[in-house]
């Protein structure tokens, strides 16, 4: 299968979160960043075809100015029909990809 790379800018803050939790799972941070956001996805569509109204974008929009933080990037490897459906659910979500990665990201860390 052909694979690709999406490089995801985040703060350090976040980078440093990803490689611990891939770390604690014995992951690579692709396969980490991967599964969470495909799960992360699954539950959103769960949610939307549960009639919920919460999604990505109202918990984006809900959070303040944050200040400036240093910020660095993960490079992520996957095949590219996963990179195709990851686009298109922050297209859906009308965010962009690093946004729609992160909140992802965040959202499962809350679970």
């Amino acid at each position: 299968m052909p694979r690709t790379a999406l490089l995801i800018r985040c703060d350090t803050e976040d980078a440093n979160r990803i490689r611990n939790e891939a770390r604690l799972q014995r992951t690579t941070i692709s396969s980490y960043v991967l599964q969470a956001l495909l799960r992360a996805i699954e539950s959103d569509e769960r949610g939307t075809r549960a009639g919920s109204t919460h999604d990505l974008r109202r918990s984006l929009q809900r959070q303040d100015a944050a200040p400036a933080v240093s910020r660095t990037a993960i490079l992520v490897r996957c095949e590219d029909t996963d990179a195709e459906q990851i686009r298109y659910e922050a297209k859906r979500n009308a965010l962009a990809l690093n946004a729609f990665v992160i909140q992802s990201l965040k959202k499962v860390w809350k679970v």
